[in-house]
């Protein structure tokens, strides 16, 4: 039972971050400007990071190590490399779409 709740947690807790890391997208009224699409940038990538910790939070260890190593082809230290770009990516992605739909209108 346990179980079941902590999975409805995480996904309450996912969901969440996935709506603000949308609303911070769907900003209409905001000056097309560098800072905005930096703002937006950055939180896109720290919503992303949390969602990996929050996500993290659940495991155990040996599923956090294995994880790590399934990732990183065999190698924890490359799986731990990856998880890592991923808010670097997300941020770049949030930042290159925010610009490009402004830059568009």
């Amino acid at each position: 039972m346990t179980t079941m709740n902590s999975k409805t947690h995480k996904g309450n807790k996912m969901k969440n971050l996935i709506i603000v890391c949308l609303l911070c997208l769907s900003l209409q009224n905001a000056q097309a400007n560098e800072a905005t699409a930096q703002a937006i940038g950055g939180t896109a990538a720290i919503t992303t990071a949390t969602a990996i910790g929050v996500t993290s939070s659940f495991y155990g260890g040996a599923a956090i190590v294995s994880g790590l190593a399934w990732l990183g082809g065999g190698t924890m230290a490359i799986g731990l490399g990856v998880v890592a770009i991923v808010p670097i990516a997300v941020g770049g992605a949030a930042y290159g779409t925010y610009k490009l739909i402004k830059d568009d209108e």
